[in-house]
């Protein structure tokens, strides 16, 4: 199946749940630039493969937001699959959520994984259509839906990395972080990017090409540190 067969579908999808626009980011759960296989939505459907940019699928048209980093790669990837290129940082390109709420007619009803994106930038795009009334699905994950052989989400096994290399242990980085909560009055504090995750805990893993990271997330409390984390990617020798 072709970018434009892929994108034809998607549509076909969106009139059968009455939906005008679908909007397919880059990121993962995580808000990570760079993601598993599994996230790759963005690169399934629009066949552009850089590490940012969001695909915005309406009805009529459909178009790729990224920045300068990928202008000359995205025109090549692009070529013939109906997606026009929006050059983020060029002036005068308007923001995905506005140009929506200018092309979309009023009462208009927007749909994307509310999984894969962060609070920000739902209130920016609340913003940015409230004045035309258009409503937003958030629940609606049709990449899933139609990409048959989606690759699962990573399972490879996590490893403690020593105080030698990580610099501090876990329990001092720790001990920083509930110092930080006791100055803001905060009983709990949530993480999710991978990356920090790494870092506090000291464990690393495979789970993201060329990222040294595990998928999971992480609940500091006052007195214990609650790991979020699939039971068959920690070893014996962990647990």
């Amino acid at each position: 199946m072709n970018i434009r067969d892929r994108v034809e579908e998607l549509r076909q999808l969106m009139r059968t749940n009455q939906m005008d626009a679908y909007i397919v980011p880059s990121f993962d759960a995580h808000q990570s630039e760079y993601v598993a296989e599994h996230w790759k939505g963005r690169e399934w459907i629009s066949g552009f493969t850089g590490s940012a940019g969001t695909v915005v699928i309406t009805l009529e048209d459909a178009g790729l937001w990224t920045d300068g980093r990928y202008y000359i790669q995205a025109v090549k990837q692009l070529e013939g699959s109906g997606i026009r290129l929006f050059r983020m940082a060029d002036p005068g390109v308007p923001f995905y959520s506005e140009w929506l709420a200018d092309v979309l007619h009023e009462g208009s009803v927007v749909g994307f994984d509310g999984n894969v994106f962060s609070i920000h930038m739902v209130r920016r795009m609340e913003k940015d259509l409230k004045a035309k009334k258009i409503g937003l699905k958030m629940n609606q994950d049709f990449i899933g839906d139609l990409w048959e052989d989606r690759p699962e989400i990573p399972k490879g096994s996590m490893f403690t990395l020593d105080v030698k290399y990580a610099g501090k242990s876990r329990v001092d980085k720790l001990n920083e972080v509930r110092k930080e909560m006791k100055t803001i009055g905060a009983n709990y504090y949530i993480l999710t990017s991978l990356d920090d995750i790494a870092w506090l805990l000291n464990i690393r893993g495979a789970d993201v090409p060329n990222n040294p990271v595990v998928i999971s997330n992480v609940i500091v409390a006052e007195e214990n540190c609650y790991l979020f984390i699939d039971s068959c990617k920690v070893p014996p020798v962990v647990n």
